[in-house]
């Protein structure tokens, strides 16, 4: 009797593996040798041996090599073009792999797989309706061909028509039940169609199939969350961590589900695993700071906002967390820096709320065009605010914010939407780091037009909603 050693590579799969690998890199460069010499004609059969060998451990680079070499000697071979067709999809070559795919297609019309292949680089670079049509081509030949379904289901998947998708993943699985592949896209596209409960129906399914796949656990961790079965997601979360201990994006979810249910100390251990694994991972910094915010654990908030601040400076809501835990701390200053820090780094670029930049100033030929344009408008009608304001946003594209200053005091003293120039003034002001003028304009801003205080609690939420930054609205004058 003999017993599984683990620590044996020769007894284990693993070590099989080793030797396969092994083995594959002594033949890659035997049939290099062969080819070099042109000996291709003796070795045909264990070239095209190393080519599936290559493919099936993704050497793409290798496969094509050996299949140039044999098609020197075999031209009107269809299933070496098939090959050719293949190497290069996968190296990212459409272009050319398409054509390999015709020059197998003419010399024999009915590879049903040659089809298949072609439609499936049509569909990478968009050309949904050629694709189809080949599919179509490729059904008539082989209609009991589950691939074929599978792949017009990913068409239609691409194209948004997830019901239609659904039906052809739902004909493949009819031909093979155990198609794992197609139980997984069905679960997706039922998740982009909003089904939630029949795409943890699938997903289950899937999982029957494939026990040991993460991704899978994974994805039906986020429908039970979005169906608000918390309890079942967090098992399956850490069903996902289990399997795959590197696994961030689980181990992210599953700290922020934690947070959420209010499991905090549970929530803090699993984020410190995530910036254990992700070192620069900003986000994970930021959700650890609202935790311990939470737990009013202040000094350990802001000493994760502003980790998650010097890994990306443009973090605009961590300026506002750790702003709203100096307000608390009774460091008013930090504080109002912060705020004006988040302001200045909104990441809605229709808003412009970003810092000077110097190194960005410079001659922009459609921004002149713009700003001379304005001015000529204003000449024809001097009375126009709204003109001023546009000139002002122009100046602000131009990085030239004394001149957009200038034009937002005008369009006050022109009539035109005078919340809209107060608006544009905190902008500036906050650009130019005069931080009590900004806050004073903004509540002029919201004084004169609720609309803008709802733009500015879409930018800006957790400023808009948060007692803290109401209460020094009031007291900073």
């Amino acid at each position: 009797m003999t017993f599984f050693d683990p620590f044996d590579p020769s007894s284990s799969e693993d070590g099989n593996d080793f030797r396969e690998r092994r083995d594959l890199t002594y033949n890659v460069k035997k049939s290099r040798k062969i080819i070099g010499d042109e000996e291709q004609f003796v070795n045909k059969e264990f070239l095209e041996e190393v080519v599936e060998q290559c493919l099936d451990n993704l050497r793409y680079r290798d496969a094509l090599f050996i299949v140039n070499g044999l098609l020197k000697i075999t031209p009107y071979d269809s299933e070496l073009w098939m090959r050719r067709g293949l190497c290069l999809s996968r190296l990212k070559r459409p272009g050319k792999a398409i054509k390999a795919f015709d020059k197998a297609l003419s010399l024999n019309p009915g590879d049903a797989e040659a089809l298949v292949e072609k439609a499936t680089v049509c569909m990478q670079v968009k050309r949904f309706n050629e694709a189809e049509s080949i599919l179509h081509d490729a059904i008539t030949l082989d209609p009991g061909n589950e691939t074929i379904h599978y792949r017009f289901g990913k068409l239609h998947q691409k194209k948004k028509q997830f019901e239609r998708s659904i039906e052809h993943f739902r004909r493949a699985l009819d031909l093979d039940p155990r198609y794992s592949e197609a139980l997984f896209q069905t679960a997706l596209s039922h998740e982009y169609a909003h089904n939630l409960p029949a795409a943890l129906e699938a997903y289950e399914r899937y999982l029957e199939v494939e026990p040991e796949c993460e991704v899978g656990w994974f994805n039906r961790g986020i429908v039970l969350e979005r169906m608000n079965y918390y309890d079942r997601a967090v098992e399956s979360y850490e069903l996902s961590t289990a399997l795959d201990e590197y696994f961030v994006d689980a181990w992210f979810n599953l700290g922020n589900l934690l947070a959420d249910m209010g499991k905090r100390d549970e929530a803090i251990d699993v984020f410190k695993k995530v910036v254990a694994l992700e070192k620069d991972d900003e986000a994970a910094y930021y959700n650890l700071g609202t935790v311990y915010d939470e737990l009013n654990e202040l000094t350990e908030a802001v000493r994760c906002y502003s980790r998650a601040i010097k890994i990306d400076p443009r973090y605009h809501e961590a300026y506002l967390s750790r702003g709203f835990c100096y307000l608390r701390m009774s460091r008013r200053t930090q504080a109002l820096a912060d705020f004006r820090n988040a302001l200045a780094t909104n990441p809605d670029k229709t808003e412009r709320w970003a810092k000077r930049n110097p190194k960005k100033a410079g001659v922009d030929e459609r921004h002149i065009r713009e700003i001379v344009a304005l001015k000529n408008a204003i000449a024809e009608n001097a009375g126009d605010g709204e003109t001023w304001i546009k000139l002002a946003d122009a100046y602000v594209a131009h990085h030239s914010y004394d001149k957009a200053l200038e034009c937002a005091n005008y369009a006050l003293r022109h009539g035109g939407n005078v919340a809209e120039a107060y608006y544009r003034l905190a902008k500036l002001y906050f650009i130019e780091r005069q931080n009590k003028k900004g806050i004073y304009c903004l509540r002029k801003a919201f004084s004169h037009d609720a609309d803008v205080f709802r733009r500015f609690e879409r930018n800006f939420p957790a400023a808009a909603t948060s007692k803290l930054f109401k209460d020094l609205f009031l007291r900073v004058f």
